[in-house]
């Protein structure tokens, strides 16, 4: 659950003095994904990246993409895949763009 994720996360980060990166912060985008937490989703992505300074990777835009996609969220698929790819120039794999075929094809839009 979210909650667990950040005190981990906040355990490995601060008790523990530990450096975390991009696996790290995936972990509790995953939890705001697991519990359909888009808003989250933002929030966390914006303070890894503005506040943490760790560039996002393939993984972390699966995440984000398929969260969105989920819940038939397709501005929210369409502005995160582009803000990856044409800001952020992360390329999308086979799973970015199964994740985008899917979220069209559950809105019957294929």
């Amino acid at each position: 659950d979210i909650k667990s994720a950040i005190r981990w996360f906040n355990i490995i980060r601060n008790d523990m003095k530990l450096k975390v990166d991009v696996m790290t912060t995936n972990s509790v985008l995953k939890a705001h994904a697991n519990a359909r937490d888009n808003d989250g989703i933002i929030h966390w992505l914006k303070y890894i990246i503005d506040e943490l300074k760790i560039p996002p990777n393939a993984s972390t835009m699966n995440i984000v993409i398929h969260a969105f996609a989920k819940s038939k969220n397709m501005e929210g698929v369409l502005e995160w895949f582009h803000k990856f790819r044409d800001e952020m120039h992360i390329q999308p794999d086979r799973r970015t763009m199964s994740s985008v075929i899917s979220a069209f094809a559950n809105i019957g839009d294929v």
